[in-house]
């Protein structure tokens, strides 16, 4: 029974049954040749054979050759964590090439007759969000910053580069508390923090005038919001003119009664 279940494991890591009972066979043994498997295990050597060579292409065994025979030798488990790492980087390559394929085809669309709205849930739909706002040459909105938390560094500095690339502007609002936190916390690299500066402005409201949390951004014809806590990560983007013309309007009265960010940053340490 025990066995039956570590070869049901196995098999969950892309092992077929006999490829699995095979390198539970080798693991605890000195090398073993293909006839020796066959006759331990009741299976036909072609098929010995056959899944020694798969199981030596997803690099579990090796071969080790002497004068006059060949005989299998099981790596350990530990061996498939570099096949993990390997999986783990090709997903988020892929998870990256599918917000910019999807932005590049979303160009194409025709603008939406009438009111649009669209939900977005977790880490990939706030990066797909935040690749959408790339349509436009400038953003204006809400944030309490952190973004690199949820989405991830790489992204951010995908993001960012795209961003300048691309010469768009963004002016931001937020609570004096965040902008301390932002610099002191070091939420993001230096690099990052840096470039920020080509392109966004940021101003500050005390939270008793103005309440800021999660992030909103208005651009183009959309009004966007995300929320992140407690490992909740959605997103709404309402695509309709009267509406973000209605935020705008908002946002600039706001923008003109707060105050510059640099008021309230965290002044160096005497020595």
């Amino acid at each position: 029974m025990q066995e039956q279940s570590l070869v049901e494991q196995l098999e969950s890591f892309g092992l077929s049954n006999t490829e699995a009972e095979i390198y539970l066979y080798l693991i605890s043994r000195q090398p073993k040749t293909v006839l020796e498997i066959a006759r331990d295990l009741n299976l036909p050597r072609t098929s010995v054979y056959d899944n020694t060579v798969k199981l030596a292409e997803k690099g579990l065994i090796q071969r080790i050759a002497t004068f006059k025979s060949q005989r299998i030798k099981a790596y350990p488990l530990s061996i498939l964590q570099a096949s993990l790492d390997k999986q783990k980087t090709h997903l988020t390559e892929l998870q990256d090439k599918l917000v910019t394929l999807d932005a590049s085809l979303a160009q194409g669309l025709l603008t939406p007759a009438g009111t649009e709205v669209r939900y977005f849930y977790g880490t990939q739909g706030f990066r797909q969000m935040m690749w959408n706002a790339l349509k436009a040459k400038e953003h204006i909105g809400y944030s309490q910053f952190g973004r690199v938390a949820v989405v991830g560094e790489a992204f951010i500095q995908k993001h960012l580069d795209e961003i300048l690339e691309r010469g768009i502007s963004d002016r931001v609002i937020t609570n004096p508390e965040m902008v301390k936190q932002h610099v002191i916390d070091g939420t993001e690299n230096i690099n990052i923090h840096d470039a920020r500066r080509n392109y966004q402005d940021i101003r500050v409201i005390k939270r008793d005038k103005l309440y800021v949390s999660g992030d909103i951004t208005i651009y183009n014809d959309v009004f966007a919001a995300a929320y992140w806590k407690q490992g909740e990560v959605v997103g709404i983007e309402i695509e309709n003119p009267e509406l973000a013309k209605t935020q705008r309007s908002i946002f600039e009265l706001l923008w003109e009664l707060a105050a510059p960010a640099a008021d309230y940053s965290p002044k160096p340490p005497r020595n």
